[in-house]
């Protein structure tokens, strides 16, 4: 046997950090310089891009570091670690805990980090140099932007730079818009109320669970689906079956709930539906 081991790349070529190329049917490797911005600054529910891989178009608030654990002291919305702000373990600005700035600060395909802690090695070339992505500790926010890739050598050593591992896609890309197949609208809802409030739905072709979303009547008159909460969701409540009961009070008198239903497997999350204007109804209270 001549080798211990064989990866994802031919580096049995002349300078393979330029020249190297992905093996037929590599499952683990590095993203390419399109998929890391699409993973990181895209948003399938808009159809656009982010500025910032942490879904938001202003500078992310910088984060501050735990003493102790080195995790971040300050999770929330647009929240990164970058320009030295994350201090502990006797350094000026360090790496934090992956994923410590929380939820809130994802990109919309759930990806953590994108925008700071380590710069990341794609597998992009510029000439004879290697795109590196997202902006570290000590860089300052225009290095997250989406449109300021870092451009060096690939032999370069550094403390804030790193790598994120991309895995072949199981999904379906059946009409190859670049998209994983999601599951499409839940048909066939129904609701009977005796005494309490069923539920029910046709099963959707590519959908494996399902989360309900709803609110009061007065709510959706006012605002909208905007105002709608989870009811049920996969992340804290796994919904397999095509039916629902409502355990709630039954609502006051001449008052009402709505229900949206929506569909997921684990390429994704189909629409609670489609609105007039022919986008999907996003809740922003809705399930996760």
């Amino acid at each position: 046997m001549a080798t211990t081991q064989d990866g994802a790349y031919d580096l049995q070529v002349a300078n393979p950090g330029v020249t190297a190329v992905r093996k037929t049917g590599a499952i683990f490797f590095l993203p390419t310089d399109a998929d890391w911005v699409r993973a990181g600054h895209h948003d399938p529910s808009t159809g656009g891009d982010w500025l910032y891989p942490t879904r938001s178009n202003t500078p992310p608030t910088m984060a501050l570091a735990n003493p102790t654990t080195g995790c971040v002291s300050n999770p929330g919305v647009n929240v990164a670690n970058y320009g030295n702000g994350a201090d502990w373990n006797g350094q000026d600005g360090n790496v934090t805990c992956v994923g410590s700035c929380g939820p809130l600060s994802a990109s919309a395909y759930g990806t953590f980090d994108q925008g700071g802690n380590v710069s990341e090695w794609t597998e992009g070339l510029s000439g004879s140099l290697r795109i590196a992505r997202g902006g570290s500790f000590l860089d300052a926010s225009t290095a997250l932007r989406s449109d300021t890739p870092e451009i060096k050598d690939f032999f370069v050593e550094q403390n804030k730079q790193g790598f994120r591992i991309a895995r072949r896609s199981s999904c379906l890309d059946v009409n190859l818009d670049g998209e994983p197949d999601r599951p499409g609208e839940v048909q066939g809802f129904a609701m009977i109320k005796s005494p309490t409030t069923t539920l029910s739905w046709s099963p959707e072709l590519l959908s494996t669970q399902y989360d309900i979303a709803g609110g009061s009547l007065t709510a959706l008159q006012t605002t909208g689906v905007i105002g709608a909460t989870c009811l049920v969701s996969p992340n804290g409540n796994d919904l397999t079956a095509t039916s629902y009961t409502d355990e709630r009070p039954n609502p006051a008198p001449y008052e009402g709930y709505y229900y949206m239903v929506r569909g997921q497997n684990a390429c994704g999350s189909g629409p609670y539906g489609f609105a007039t204007g022919g986008l999907w109804r996003l809740p922003s209270a809705g399930c996760p």
